[in-house]
């Protein structure tokens, strides 16, 4: 587990949790006010996994070029 996909989760609970914590305290001045913050939290979280899955699959591609140059250099 990457520490990207860590960092991910935790701004989805961060996010999660404002709002959840603002909708059950039903204090609708602090939801007016921060549920932008919050949103912007949890899409942070959505880019930080796809950053995540960008690096794994060219690490993979990577993998499978020094794979193929091997095989090649042995013929």
């Amino acid at each position: 587990m990457g520490m990207l996909r860590v960092f991910a989760g935790l701004a989805f609970m961060c996010g999660g949790g404002v709002l959840a914590g603002m909708l059950y305290y039903d204090n609708l001045a602090l939801l007016y006010k921060f549920w932008d913050d919050a949103l912007l939290i949890i899409c942070g979280g959505v880019l930080l996994l796809g950053l995540d899955k960008l690096i794994v699959t060219l690490e993979e591609i990577r993998n499978y070029l020094k794979k193929f140059s091997d095989i090649m250099d042995d013929k």
